[in-house]
């Protein structure tokens, strides 16, 4: 089976992505927003989760943040694993989750929610097996020094990491994952 060609959805999220990146987050937002409604009436799952995910990382405040990760879970439910294989995830769609559920830890960490942010902390942690031995998957497992001072986000393991250490020691969680933005895997 050959992989579907991506929409031009994927590049205005890359796009956007690397606007954020360089610290241009409202512009950013303002990119991805525009792909809303396009992209959330399509049949892209994959395209419905990446963009939910993304608009997360450009939220100005934690209510908001929380919504789109929600959202982004959400979108996970119509996504199938051959669908996560075809977007370059060897993992399948369960190599999402630990993404997915880690920064649901973090936003409900920020609104004070310790409950929550401990159940989603647990589920990111459980799905880690679901990393495949790419790029990715061994950056997670062994992150390099350079890798925490890249533009990109932290990598999924350096991120349960900051979160295990913020729980431990109470401190808010915006001093922990400040530039979390998306995994590599998208």
């Amino acid at each position: 089976m050959t992989t579907p060609p991506e929409s031009p959805a994927y590049a205005t999220i890359r796009e956007g992505i690397s606007l954020r990146e360089q610290g241009r987050s409202p512009e950013a937002k303002a990119l991805m927003e525009s792909l809303v409604a396009d992209v959330e009436t399509g049949d892209d799952a994959y395209a419905k989760v990446f963009l939910a995910h993304s608009l997360a990382d450009v939220q100005e405040n934690a209510e908001d943040e929380l919504a789109w990760d929600l959202q982004a879970l959400a979108f996970l439910d119509e996504l199938t694993d051959q669908q996560a294989l075809d977007r370059g995830n060897p993992g399948g769609k369960k190599a999402l989750l630990p993404s997915l559920h880690l920064n649901l830890a973090v936003d409900y960490r920020r609104l004070g929610d310790d409950i929550n942010a401990q159940r989603h902390f647990e589920l990111g942690q459980a799905h880690l097996d679901a990393l495949s031995d790419d790029e990715y998957g061994t950056a997670s497992a062994a992150p390099s020094p350079r890798a925490s001072k890249e533009s990109r986000c932290c990598p999924t393991l350096v991120l349960v990491e900051l979160f295990s250490a913020a729980l431990t020691v109470g401190q808010a969680a915006e001093t922990v994952i400040r530039r979390r933005g998306c995994c590599g895997m998208w």
